[in-house]
């Protein structure tokens, strides 16, 4: 989108929409960093993004959610309308569908990347019986109370 367009109120609806803060936290905490970027200038790395909306003007109206466009993995969601308020009413008519696209998509990138470098400690196998797969940056702290029976 033009600058103008990010600055008025679709910008503001995107903000709006993508910024609402997680549930939960004991403090705000938005669900995801909103950047602006140039129509001119999106090409290259910019167009590696894990999710990116883009939007078009057009007189066709319509949303569509690619996957992998440019990189892996990737969402994309493409919105195209008339004008600028028929855009904001297909981001905030399918919202929940954008963000859960979104999530989806993020969560599916941090199993990968757990899985790539497992924790390979046996300590809670040996002293509970249990399997947690978490990442290998992680340790488990050394137990050094004694248990009175």
């Amino acid at each position: 989108m033009d600058k103008g367009s990010w600055a008025g109120d679709l910008g503001k609806k995107i903000k709006k929409v993508l910024t609402e803060p997680y549930e939960g936290l004991p403090f705000d905490e938005p669900k995801y960093d909103t950047y602006y970027i140039p129509p001119k200038a999106f090409s290259g790395f910019a167009r590696n993004s894990r999710n990116v909306i883009i939007f078009s003007k057009d007189t066709i109206d319509k949303i569509n959610l690619v996957k992998n466009l440019w990189a892996k993995p990737q969402v994309v969601a493409l919105i195209s309308g008339e004008d600028q308020e028929v855009m904001g009413f297909y981001l905030e008519e399918n919202k929940d569908l954008i963000l859960r696209t979104f999530a989806e998509n993020e969560r599916k990138e941090k199993v990968r990347r757990i899985s790539k470098s497992l924790n390979k400690e046996k300590e809670l196998v040996n002293r509970f019986g249990l399997t947690l797969k978490y990442p290998s940056a992680y340790t488990t702290v050394k137990d050094t109370t004694i248990l009175f029976g």
